[in-house]
C-alpha cells in the first residue's frame, strides 16, 4: 500500500512544542527503531485541532507517499516532548469520550505505550482512533516530462591530455 497521510483526533495539545508521527516497522509483534522513509511528520500546536471529545480530525500528511510493503507489519508512534497532547483513544469494557459503550477492538492490532520510543508495554484492551489515508492512483493517463541537459562550462585542456601505449 502507499500511504499519504495519518489523522489523529485529540483532547489536548502543548502552547509552544509540536507533536510527530512516524511509521515504524515491527518485528516478533513489537516496534522497532527502524523508521520507514518519508515517514516523518512533525505538527506545530497551531495546526492542530483540540475538541474536548475529540471528534474532530488533525490530519499529518507525508511529504511523499509512504511504501507499506505486504508481509510485514507496521506501527505508527505518535511522540512530542511535551506531557499536554492526549488523543483520543477507547478501551474495551469502557464507555469513550461520547460516551459510546466500547464491547470490541475496532482494528485487528495492538496499542503499545512507552516511555521512551524504545521499550513498549502493551496495551491489549485499548485503541486509538484514527484513520490513515491510501493514496488512488489513476491508471491510462498519459503523462509528460522534458529533460533539459544544463550547458556545461567550456576549459581548455592540458597539454598533452592523451596517454597513448603501444
Amino acid at each position: 500500500a502507499m500511504v499519504t497521510a495519518l489523522d489523529l483526533y485529540f483532547t489536548s495539545k502543548d502552547a509552544n512544542i509540536p507533536v510527530n508521527i512516524e511509521i515504524r516497522t515491527m518485528k516478533n509483534g513489537h516496534p522497532t527503531q527502524t523508521i520507514v522513509p518519508f515517514s516523518e511528520v512533525s505538527i506545530l500546536p497551531a495546526a492542530i485541532t483540540i475538541t474536548a471529545n475529540g471528534t474532530t480530525a488533525t490530519q499529518f500528511s507525508f511529504p511523499d507517499p509512504v511504501y507499506l510493503t505486504d508481509q510485514q507489519e507496521y506501527c505508527f508512534v505518535v511522540w512530542s516532548n511535551s506531557d499536554d497532547y492526549k488523543v483520543r483513544y477507547a478501551t474495551q469494557g469502557e464507555e469513550d469520550t461520547n460516551g459510546d459503550f466500547i464491547i470490541k477492538q475496532p482494528h485487528n492490532g495492538v496499542m503499545f505505550k512507552s516511555q521512551n520510543a524504545s521499550t513498549w508495554t502493551p496495551d491489549q484492551g485499548s485503541d486509538l482512533m484514527f484513520t490513515l489515508h491510501r493514496a488512488k492512483f489513476t491508471t491510462g493517463a498519459s503523462k509528460g516530462a522534458i529533460f533539459l541537459n544544463e550547458t556545461n562550462p567550456a576549459r581548455a585542456l592540458q597539454n598533452t591530455p592523451l596517454a597513448m601505449t603501444a
